[in-house]
């Protein structure tokens, strides 16, 4: 839903709901001690994906400069775990405990018109991770919260084509972990250090 509140402001608000997945595969257990052959079983699993909720607003300061800010919530508790049944074979069933919370991301940004074939853009954002405890935080996502800082440009060749060149760095709080799997009995104790870089290039072209 898009509102213009004003000549200069549009405000905008939008909602996608949860959706079910089921998904069958096959679990495979291999390289087993003294020699054993691979085990397997039919597996099976069913995720809720989380739903969302945004609120963007967009303000136009003068013939240059724009404004722009949103908030979005995403219901990530949808997935308190990832439980996968095993059939057909001799493999247990498995569970990965997630405990995910709901999150919180805040952007705000800004774009500059420079000439009418450049524009520069500008970003910052708090990004909350669905991940809250290093009890719950798996091996396979050492994610936690993150800061985006973003830059951007835009250059129109004619009224028809334009290229985006944008550039965006991460900045993540070394999380830790300290994880007890029910499965090996072991526990996963540590921490990680991890920092983000992507670059991005956009053609379009309009008919």
């Amino acid at each position: 839903m898009l509102y213009q509140a004003t000549t200069d402001t549009r405000i905008g608000l939008s909602y996608r709901s949860k959706m079910r997945i089921n998904a069958n595969g096959t679990t495979t257990l291999g390289n087993l001690p003294f020699g054993l052959a691979a085990r397997t079983a039919n597996a099976s699993t069913t995720v809720t994906l989380p739903d969302t909720a945004i609120f963007s607003v967009v303000h136009d300061l003068n013939s240059q400069w724009q404004l722009l800010g949103d908030v979005s919530w995403t219901g990530w508790s949808s997935i308190p775990s990832l439980d996968i049944q095993n059939s057909g074979g001799s493999l247990p069933n498995e569970s990965l405990k997630l405990k995910f919370r709901d999150t919180w991301r805040i952007a705000l940004g800004a774009n500059y018109k420079y000439s009418p074939k450049w524009t520069f853009k500008a970003g910052v954002a708090f990004d909350q991770s669905p991940v809250h405890d290093a009890q719950y935080r798996p091996t396979s996502l050492p994610d936690g919260n993150r800061i985006w800082l973003s830059l951007g440009t835009q250059y129109h060749f004619n009224k028809h084509a334009t290229v985006d060149v944008g550039y965006a760095h991460l900045f993540l709080k070394n999380p830790s972990i300290n994880n007890a799997s029910d499965l090996t009995k072991g526990t996963v104790y540590g921490s990680y250090q991890a920092s983000i870089d992507m670059l991005g290039v956009q053609v379009s072209y309009r008919f």
